[in-house]
Formats: structure tokens, sequence, C-alpha cells
């Protein structure tokens, strides 16, 4: 049993790769799968606002390009057409070492299922949530500065306690159902949530609708980390409805979609007035320069009807596959914001979204509402 542990500890520890395993091998029936991702590199924005302080940044670029991860997938045939499955999955940061939750050890994933060639794939645990599924649709590839920058990451969210079903392709349709549950004696709508995600591909066209939602610990679509809609905080508890098309035109990649985020439920019981919707869209492309060079390029715009802000992200980049293993980056973005009516600011919120999500755009303390903020990244990605 010893021994068995420790292969497991060597499959999550010492094999990397990004989204297929680069190394499979098995022990008494058991294939293991590890991958894993390291990101690293150096970021610069201005007009940036922290502890009351505000001007420009340097830092280590850690999780911009993408988080870096490590972990595993694991499968036991029972039959030609039918395994068991389980996924194990951590994500943490370069800048710090620190991993993405740090109260949870597996934080992106950690589930166990069956799989079925005819009848797909049910699983058990905590996913990432099918609202990642956009990610082939984002020009950016949910890059910090991307489809989740004026969105406030909506997308960019994880369902603990919850069941996933993805369906095998089926005429070009493939079909993913969520269901989070709560885990509240006194009221399962608290901490809930569902989402489907339907896509269907045909030659060099695909498209893809998902709808996803998400209550608080109250059971409420009251939007983000703060009431409503706003700059600051991560959007999470908000129904999100998207649709979006790509085709491929020989080297490039084109892409463009929509999205609609509501919390209808923002400011409840309180006399505040909040951000209950916005809208999303974007287009962008990315192209192949050749074999190893690819560039990418994309346009958001965002719109909130309440406040009337209205927001634009412009990014482009570069990637340059060395090899399997290293990936050399670039990424330059823009974000501009209009200027909020004044006597709405104390409820709303200044508009001064910044090109992470996680941050705000501030030329001041006193002058944080239509700011704008230019940014780089630059760096390494590496797969063993």
């Amino acid at each position: 049993m010893k021994t068995f542990y420790t292969l497991i500890a060597a499959a999550v520890t010492c094999s990397l790769a990004q989204t297929a395993a680069a190394v499979e091998f098995s022990y008494e029936g058991i294939t293991f799968s590890p991958y894993a991702r390291v990101v690293g590199g150096i970021s610069y924005v201005n007009n940036g606002y922290e502890a009351g302080e505000s001007g420009s940044k340097f830092e280590v670029a850690s999780n911009q390009w993408g988080t870096s991860y490590i972990g595993s997938a694991v499968t036991v045939d029972i039959d030609e057409d039918f395994k068991a499955i389980a996924n194990i999955e951590t994500g943490f940061g370069t800048l710090n070492g620190e991993t993405n939750n740090e109260d949870s050890l597996f934080n992106r994933q950690a589930n166990v299922g069956v799989w079925h060639k005819d009848f797909g794939q049910l699983s058990f645990g905590t996913h990432l949530a099918l609202s990642q599924d956009i990610i082939d649709m984002d020009p950016m590839s949910f890059q910090s500065m991307g489809i989740n920058t004026l969105v406030n990451g909506v997308n960019d969210v994880f369902a603990e306690n919850s069941v996933i079903y993805r369906s095998p392709t089926l005429y070009g349709f493939e079909l993913g159902l969520m269901k989070k549950f709560g885990g509240e004696v006194s009221d399962s709508d608290r901490h809930s949530g569902s989402a489907a995600s339907l896509s269907y591909e045909y030659e060099d066209f695909k498209i893809r609708a998902i709808y996803q939602e998400m209550t608080d610990e109250f059971g409420r679509y009251t939007g983000g980390e703060y009431y409503g809609l706003g700059t600051q905080g991560q959007w999470l508890y908000a129904k999100s409805s998207t649709v979006a098309a790509s085709y491929q035109l020989n080297n490039a990649k084109l892409m463009a979609g929509y999205q609609q985020v509501k919390a209808p439920d923002a400011g409840h019981l309180l006399s505040y007035v909040f951000d209950d919707k916005a809208e999303m869209m974007w287009a962008g492309v990315n192209y192949a320069f050749s074999k190893k060079l690819v560039g990418n390029a994309g346009y958001y715009h965002l719109n909130q009807s309440f406040s009337d802000k209205t927001s634009n992200l412009y990014t482009v980049g570069v990637n340059y596959l060395v090899n399997n293993h290293i990936t050399f980056y670039a990424t330059v973005g823009y974000v501009d914001n209009n200027e909020v009516d004044a006597t709405l600011v104390s409820d709303v919120g200044a508009n001064n979204h910044a090109l992470s999500y996680t941050e705000v755009a501030c030329n001041s303390s006193g002058n944080c509402n239509g700011v704008s903020q230019s940014g780089i990244y630059t760096g390494v990605v590496l797969k063993l």
C-alpha cells in the first residue's frame, strides 16, 4: 500500500504537461496521466491602485498568461468501452509559490466518476465550472487580459460539491450539464448553481452556447464579492448567458461572441441601487505566422445599462513555441472606461476596470472614475 501511495505522489509531482499527459504509466490496472504547467515572467501596468497608493507597478508575471497548475487524471478499465475515472488538480502562482486558494489542496479539480464510449462521462466532486468551456472562443485563451477582464471573472469560477455530465460527440453536438449543490441544511438554494454548455462543430465552423447561474450564501443572485456588478471584486453570484462562434480560415481562427450577466438580487433589502445587468461583445483572431509563432488579438466591449458604464479592452499578443515543452509569450493591453455621473458613484462605484479583474485602475486616490490603464507582460511557459 505504501508503494501505491508513492506512485500517486510521483504521478502528481514529477510529470508536467498542458492539456494532455506527456507521460502515462500503469500500476495494477490503474493508469496515471500526470500533467502540469509552470508560468512566469515580468509584468508592468500603469495607473494601478492598492492600499491608498496609485501609480505604475512591476512584478513577476505569475498567472497573467494563465495559471500554473499540476495534477493527474486516473483511469481504471472496467471493460473495453467502460472506465472509472478521477481527476485531481491544483493551481498555484510563481509570484510567491502559493496555491490559488490557500484553503484547498486540489483547488481546481478533485472529482471521480465513470466514462462510457456511447453514454458519456459522469463525475462527482470539484470541477472547473462549465462557464470555463468558453476558453476556446476567447481570442486570448483566458489570459488575464481577455474575456474575463470586463466581466470581472464571471467565467473563471469553480464548482465545489458538484456533479457534471458530458455527452459523447453526436453528429457534431456535445452537451455538458452541471449541478452544484449548496449542502445547507436549512435551504438547498444557498451556495448552489447549475449550468449547461452546448456546442456544435462542422468542419471549420464551431458554435457554443452556455448558461450558468450561481447563488450566494443566502441563495440570491447578488452579483460580486460586493453587492451588484461593480468594478471591484469578482462577479460570482449571477446568471450568465453566452453565445460565441469561431471559424478556421486558413491560418486564421476568427472568433466573436456575446455575453449577458444579470444579478437580479443586487442590493437586496438595501436602499442603494446597484448595477444588476451587464452586456459584453467581443471579436478577435488567432493567426499562425508559422508552426512556431502564433499571434492573437482581441477587442472586448462592455456596457452596464443602469449606470451607463462602458469599457473597452484592446489586446495583442504573441506566443512562440520553441518545442513541445517551452513557449515564450508577450501580451500588450489597453483598457479605457467612460466617466460615470458623479451622483451615481457613491452607489454603483467608479468606472475603473483594470487589465486584471482582481484590480482597479486609478490615476490618484481622488481620481478613479473613467481612468484608462495600459500594461504588458512577457515570460515563459514550461511544460515537461
